[in-house]
């Protein structure tokens, strides 16, 4: 069955129809944009939470907003240190709600299970949150606000994946000279779309073991941005070098 309604109808039928239906109510992706619905989450997942949170998989928060609820906040941490089969995770602009409270943050960070983390148009409270997961992340998408003052640095962002990352898509990244130390050597896949040029030296040192790459450009010619071709062509060919 492919909606959870026709599941939930199903499971009300008997006791066994309930507890066999549980699994695949929880493991398609279970999103939340309020915090009443956290709320409920949190509630039906700890009435039974050994045999609940296991199946849960895949997690999606978009423009999630600041939780004050010291009660909500510590039942959330809860379900994360009971979920230890998550392997999907996604943020969309959930600054706040993950700078709410250490205890959200350090909850996300110590999951060991996440494949799979796309974070959209993030600021430094994620950012920071994601240089501390322990998860063996093999997939990313990246984009960190332009206008914060967080890290734009995808090697220094995930450089807690430099084992397991294989595929990394970025939105325009801000390439540092500061992580020349660190490399990611199973990364295969590499999409990233900058604003206006691109420079290939850092992508070069991080990633030495691309099998795929795709560069794009979004931006366009505006004055004091973009540098003379011929000096950025003489720039890439000295770092394939």
């Amino acid at each position: 069955m492919a909606h959870r309604r026709d599941i939930l109808s199903v499971m009300y039928a008997s006791k066994g129809l309930y507890t066999a239906g549980m699994p695949s109510m929880l493991k398609p992706c279970i999103r939340f944009t309020k915090k009443r619905k956290l709320s409920s989450f949190c509630d039906f997942i700890l009435a039974d939470a050994p045999a609940r949170a296991k199946h849960i998989r895949h997690l999606e928060f978009n423009s999630m907003g600041e939780v004050d609820d010291d009660e909500l906040v510590e039942k959330f941490a809860q379900v994360l240190e009971q979920a230890t089969s998550i392997e999907r995770l996604e943020f969309n602009q959930c600054d706040d709600f993950i700078a709410s409270s250490e205890q959200i943050s350090e909850a996300f960070a110590r999951l060991k299970s996440v494949k799979y983390l796309k974070i959209h148009d993030a600021d430094s409270a994620t950012v920071d949150m994601v240089k501390q997961m322990q998860s063996p992340v093999e997939d990313v998408f990246l984009s960190v606000n332009g206008s914060s003052d967080a890290d734009q640095d995808p090697v220094s962002i995930l450089s807690a994946f430099q084992q397991t990352l294989r595929r990394l898509y970025t939105w325009t990244p801000d390439f540092s000279d500061d992580t020349q130390d660190i490399t990611y050597p199973n990364l295969h896949t590499l999409d990233a779309t900058f604003w206006n040029n691109i420079d290939m030296a850092p992508m070069i040192r991080a990633f030495p073991n691309l099998r795929k790459l795709s560069l794009y450009l979004q931006g366009f010619d505006d004055g004091g941005l973009e540098e003379e071709k011929e000096e950025i062509r003489e720039k890439n060919e000295q770092a394939q070098e």
